[in-house]
């Protein structure tokens, strides 16, 4: 699969692969995004698998969650800005 270019944002995930899932909605949620980034709804979020669940326990399992992430139009940041000082 080709990706569209782009930066993504990352976060790990330790835990049974089947849970990943429920986490995203968590991680929308609490991300604190860098002055001039947001959330990039037109690209995809994308999962690396980083161990094989056959030669690990569960717990031991690792992923990274990865979500695409887009540089504010100016005036997009001169809103946002101005949203949180108030």
């Amino acid at each position: 699969i080709t990706l569209p270019p782009g930066p993504y944002t990352r976060r790990r995930q330790s835990g049974c692969y089947n849970e990943l899932h429920s986490q995203i909605p968590t991680m929308h949620q609490s991300i604190k995004m860098p002055t001039g980034l947001r959330l990039d709804d037109n690209r995809p979020l994308v999962t690396i698998f980083l161990d094989d669940p056959h030669h690990l326990d569960v717990k031991d399992l690792r992923a990274d969650i990865c979500l695409p992430v887009s540089f504010m139009a100016a005036r997009e940041r001169a809103k946002h800005g101005a949203s949180q000082a108030a």
